[in-house]
């Protein structure tokens, strides 16, 4: 995950794309479960993190390594081409652009099978890999090069035409809502008989429950699409200095919408007619993001009880939808997303142009982009009218080609990728992130602080806290999931980027969604 806006874009405008592509290129049967690997196999790593491994040769590499590149949207084609590639939803390094593609890193094993990664990061937690990558090669002797390959601007698109060429990569790194297309055309393996085989129930349960959940898709016959990455979570970032300047309180664990909507009005500055300081960002128009509100408004988007009907023209949806339309359009106290160009939130929180936003969990990026000049912390999303909290809490994974000739030898990549070494070493220490076992989650706070000091007083213990609750979750989907973003999304973008729209034209875009999953093909 790098910059949001690419990956809402794709989002906006690729899911179908991806789908007829991977229809025509890939065709496959319906996805069945892979069967159970032969080959045996250690259990995978259990929980308690080792000791760093010992330090290793470094890997092989071209000169430099050029600046992380932001996905730019494809421009319209009439023929058969994939959907414009994402970078990651809710993302965040704040980079510039640039043309040059990074290069790949090498790390060299003893055996004769290579292997390729493709990963969605940043060069720092590219690099920091490489540097780890040698622990799995010392317990891995059967296997020999390992490349990790940067994606590409546009990978979607160029993955896609990977595996229609037959030299896709071996695993490479994704998050849930790409995947229905890969999954529906067999492009991916079902790696729920590597977990039978290869890891034991106490190791199953470091992993959060929510998250391990979210990587199977109940409607795709029970397919376990990958294994996660890392965590990301919605939290709400603030300005402790725009708050301390009006006398504004800090959130709160208690805080409600009602708490969120004053503080956003208190923190606005207006000069006549137009806002020069906004109290609140919140991407209302993301689809991945516009789910959560109905559902502490006591609603929802789909019915948990049939997954081809529409509840988000629903009373109690429509009033956490006209929440964020009266904020945004009527109060302007909301960022409208054309007022920072529909750029990165990283990019511009910076620049003071809103107090609070609702986003995700990047600590090093954020430190790289503030730099000590202003006081800022995490706090919890407010609860809901029902007193329910919920968020997107995010499926950010690894999954395997199911067209890959070395499918054993990747299966040890992601247990590897997926232990306590990889996740300690490189999703925490050399990344930040929010790792995914509850084991490393405890160190977690106090490595992030110990490689940033300036990250100590940003309340970073609002990820411990928030898996403690288990509120968190990845979006609903629903049975057709592309026919429904592709009326949803286009009605997001009219509500919260055009505007003038009144929340009462989504009941009619519900009643579309429900007719086309009751007569779509699936």
């Amino acid at each position: 995950m790098r910059l949001s806006l690419p990956r809402r874009r794709f989002l906006v405008m690729g899911a179908g794309a991806l789908g007829s592509v991977l229809l025509a290129a890939c065709a496959a049967p319906a996805p069945t479960a892979t069967p159970v690997p032969a080959k045996p196999a250690a259990p995978a790593p259990a929980a308690p993190p080792p000791a760093a491994p010992a330090p290793k040769p470094e890997p092989t590499k071209p000169a430099a390594v050029a600046a992380p590149a932001p996905t730019k949207p494809a421009a319209p084609t009439n023929t058969a081409v994939p959907a414009p590639a994402p970078t990651k939803p809710a993302a965040a390094p704040a980079v510039a652009p640039t043309n040059t593609p990074r290069p790949s890193l090498t790390v060299q094993g003893k055996g004769k099978t290579d292997l390729l990664w493709q990963m969605s990061a940043s060069d720092f937690w590219i690099a920091g890999t490489a540097k780890v990558l040698p622990d799995f090669a010392d317990k891995n002797p059967n296997v020999g090069k390992v490349t990790l390959q940067p994606t590409p601007d546009d990978w979607i698109n160029k993955l896609v035409a990977s595996m229609v060429a037959g030299t896709a990569p071996d695993v490479f790194d994704m998050w849930g809502d790409i995947m229905p297309p890969f999954v529906e055309r067999g492009q991916v393996v079902d790696v729920e008989p590597y977990v039978k085989r290869d890891m034991k129930p106490e190791d199953i349960k470091d992993f959060y429950d929510w998250q391990w959940r979210d990587f199977v898709m109940p409607w795709l016959n029970n397919i376990r699409f990958g294994m996660p990455r890392y965590v990301n979570i919605m939290f709400t970032w603030y300005r402790k200095d725009h708050f301390d300047e009006v006398g504004q309180k800090y959130p709160t664990l208690d805080w409600t919408h009602d708490d969120y909507a004053n503080a956003a009005r208190k923190l606005t500055k207006k000069e006549g007619s137009k806002t020069t300081r906004y109290g609140l960002l919140y991407p209302a128009w993301g689809w991945d993001r516009y789910w959560y509100k109905p559902v502490i408004w006591g609603g929802g988007t789909v019915d948990p009880k049939d997954n081809t009907r529409a509840i988000f023209g629903e009373e109690k949806a429509l009033a956490a939808f006209e929440w964020t339309r009266k904020l945004m359009w009527d109060e302007q106290v909301m960022l409208q997303p054309l007022d920072i160009q529909r750029q990165s939130s990283v990019l511009h929180f910076p620049t003071g142009k809103f107090s609070m936003n609702e986003e995700g969990i990047y600590p090093f990026e954020m430190d790289n982009g503030i730099q000590g000049k202003f006081p800022w912390a995490y706090a919890h999303t407010p609860k809901g009218p029902t007193g329910q909290r919920k968020v997107l809490g995010t499926t950010d994974g690894y999954s395997m080609w199911k067209g890959s000739k070395n499918l054993d030898q990747a299966w040890d990549l992601v247990k590897w990728a997926v232990g306590p070494t990889n996740q300690l070493e490189v999703v925490v220490k050399a990344a930040g992130r929010v790792p995914i076992r509850h084991s490393i989650l405890k160190l977690w706070e106090a490595e992030v602080v110990k490689a940033r000091p300036a990250l100590k007083d940003v309340n970073l213990k609002v990820a411990v806290e928030a898996m403690e609750m288990g509120y968190p979750s990845g979006r609903e989907f629903f049975k057709d999931n592309v026919s429904a973003q592709q009326l949803i999304v286009p009605a997001l973008e009219k509500m919260f980027v055009t505007g003038g729209t009144p929340t009462s034209y989504l009941k009619e875009v519900a009643e579309q969604v429900t007719k086309a999953q009751k007569t779509g093909s699936r």
